[in-house]
């Protein structure tokens, strides 16, 4: 049903134009006004679908009431009605925003409900289309509003690659724009490497896909940047490919952790075969350095004898350090105890350390790197002698690789403020400002695949925790110099930091050594009754413990790694029987444990492998104290 509102002031004309509408085949319900003002009210309280107005009405004709609703937005058609030959007022109406116009002549009555019936229909689609309009332009607003602001690349080319469409970070990510050449798109994708210019087309990605129809995923680099794509074929009504839509995702920094997990993966595999080597090399040393310790101790041998034993100790030890270098890679070890160092002794050790780094392969290769100590510090700070050294060492290393074809390697000491200085200089190709700020970042790098990133983040990390610093200055093609800071240690040895007593000889302790090790056994074996003690030595933790259930001991050794029953379960098992027992841990991964940790699992004390006769003696002498024995010999 429509709403109809006949404005007309003769009432013989109002009851047949009346009668004419509510009698069409559409439904009309007519409401009549007389006059404007009767017309002014009526359409303020209510919305008429369509409006019959009368030209001739007393005081406002209906032009001037026409105006008055195209003021107000009265949003309805409008049928001017106009007496016979008055065409001239009919155009007026429709200037004023008139639908149409009915001139009274003698079948205007029947005309009439055709007129309002049409305005009706009319208004009503020219009404959905400006909504359906609306609504297009809302969501074509909406999807431009998530393009520009989707975290991804949207380009819309045509059949022949020519851009149609990029959203801001597209343009940003393959420098395009609208309406570029096939070229642009076609030189970014095509599969086909070429130094031409000029790009092969036939080899485009984004061209086959817009030929064939066929979607497609790959991934592309521009400018130093890895983005996946992915394209999709548009499609017009008759189903003709029009062209295609890319949407764009830079994987770069995606591509770079993943290459990091890589290469941390592959770092784990290399420590737990390094962590293999490692335990069985500390096992072998110890029988090297014992065998050689006990020898040394035999005062019947002769000086020239000593002095290769002497040799072979030395050379052992050097090993025992290596293999500590070798396990500090393979872990993140604990805080280890601080004590007093000179600082130009490690210095001075790690240059010797490095050596073959900045003289022998240097020198196999035809390059000369001229390295120049300048040690006079003489300071004493605190940390571990290990982490400090193997801290320079990977700073004298960045230095070396800095210099691949030669240079000058200064290395300065000095004392300042109540500070120990190091300076670390080369005269390389020096680092740039954008680089230098992420250089102790783990696994960055400048060097290529065939290096790790990690070496001067773990200087970094080994200095920081010693409560160091260290400061960076480079010039391009001028070289860097590192500088680290200590404070210089002004105090005394804690009791922490004070030697052990060696071992009491006046006591002679009953010692049950367990080691499936039957070398390590012998050797510990050997070095306690070297120092008097009296020893049990066992091959397993099992019968160790039935050894300590039955007998009378005072101190057990024990290894840490063994099959069947671990060193951690000799001890809780043998405190279980004699809370007083002293026990004593051997193992090659001491730095791992923690003093909490060893009084956790009931361990008193800790002996490294490679073991020596000192530290063999100084802990059974602190078990004898722990243990109130007072037995002579």
């Amino acid at each position: 049903m429509s709403y109809v509102l006949l404005v007309e002031d003769n009432d013989d004309h109002a009851l047949l134009a009346g009668m004419a509408l509510s009698g069409s085949n559409h439904i009309f319900e007519v409401e009549r006004a007389k006059n404007a003002d009767e017309c002014f009210s009526m359409i303020q309280t209510k919305h008429y679908d369509a409006i019959v107005l009368d030209y001739s009405l007393p005081k406002k004709n209906g032009l001037e009431i026409l105006q008055y609703i195209a003021g107000i937005s009265y949003d309805t058609p409008v049928i001017m009605v106009t007496s016979q030959g008055d065409e001239k007022i009919a155009v007026e109406a429709m200037k004023c925003g008139a639908y149409d116009y009915v001139i009274k002549s003698e079948d205007y009555i029947d005309r009439l409900p055709m007129t309002v019936q049409n305005a009706v229909k009319s208004h009503k689609l020219e009404k959905e289309g400006t909504e359906l309009q609306s609504r297009i332009k809302e969501s074509e607003l909406r999807l431009r509003n998530i393009f520009e602001k989707i975290e991804a690349g949207v380009v819309e080319a045509d059949s022949d690659c020519r851009v149609i469409y990029a959203n801001p970070k597209a343009k940003n990510y393959l420098n395009i724009n609208y309406g570029v050449d096939t070229n642009a798109l076609c030189a970014i994708f095509s599969k086909k490497e070429t130094d031409s210019i000029v790009p092969d087309c036939t080899q485009c990605v984004v061209k086959q896909c817009s030929q064939t129809g066929e979607p497609a995923n790959c991934e592309v680099e521009f400018s130093d940047r890895q983005f996946s794509a992915s394209i999709t074929s548009v499609y017009k009504s008759e189903g003709i490919i029009k062209g295609v839509i890319l949407v764009l995702i830079d994987v770069t920094d995606q591509k770079k952790f993943q290459q990091q997990l890589i290469q941390s993966e592959r770092i784990n595999v290399l420590g737990r075969m390094a962590s293999g080597v490692a335990h069985k090399f500390n096992n072998v040393l110890a029988v090297i350095m014992g065998r050689t310790e006990l020898m040394l101790a035999n005062q019947t041998i002769g000086e020239d004898i000593r002095k290769e034993l002497r040799i072979i100790q030395k050379v052992a030890e050097d090993g025992t350090e290596a293999i500590r270098r070798l396990q500090e890679f393979t872990r993140v070890a604990k805080q280890k105890e601080f004590v007093k160092l000179n600082v130009d002794d490690i210095v001075q050790e790690a240059l010797s350390m490095t050596e073959p780094s900045w003289k022998d392969q240097t020198e196999y290769y035809g390059v000369k790197v001229n390295v120049v100590p300048n040690l006079n510090s003489q300071a004493i700070i605190l940390g571990n002698s290990t982490d400090l050294k193997e801290a320079f060492a990977k700073i004298i290393f960045n230095a070396v690789d800095a210099m691949p074809y030669g240079g000058t390697l200064s290395v300065e000491t000095y004392t300042e403020n109540g500070c120990a200085y190091i300076k670390i200089s080369d005269t390389g190709a020096g680092i740039e400002p954008e680089t230098l700020e992420k250089i102790f970042e783990p696994f960055f790098t400048t060097k290529g695949s065939g290096h790790s990133g990690l070496g001067l983040s773990i200087a970094y990390g080994i200095i920081n925790k010693y409560d160091g610093g260290i400061d960076v200055k480079s010039t391009p093609e001028k070289g860097t110099t590192f500088t680290v800071v200590f404070d210089i240690y002004d105090g005394v040895l804690s009791e922490d930091e004070k030697p052990l007593p060696s071992s009491d000889q006046s006591v002679k302790a009953k010692i049950l050594a367990i080691d499936d090790d039957v070398m390590i056994r012998e050797i510990l074996s050997n070095i306690l009754i070297h120092l008097e003690h009296e020893v049990t030595a066992v091959a397993d933790g099992t019968e160790g413990i039935r050894l300590y259930q039955s007998g009378n001991y005072d101190i057990v050794f024990t290894d840490l790694g063994m099959p069947g029953i671990s060193g951690w379960e000799v001890a809780h098992k043998v405190k279980e029987i004699d809370p007083n027992a002293v026990i004593v841990m051997i193992t090659g991964w001491s730095s791992e444990l923690n003093e909490d940790e060893l009084k956790d699992k009931n361990v008193d004390f800790i002996v490294d492998k490679p073991f020596k006769i000192e530290r063999i003696a100084e802990v059974v002498s602190k078990g004898i104290e722990l243990r109130g024995l007072d037995r002579m010999v």
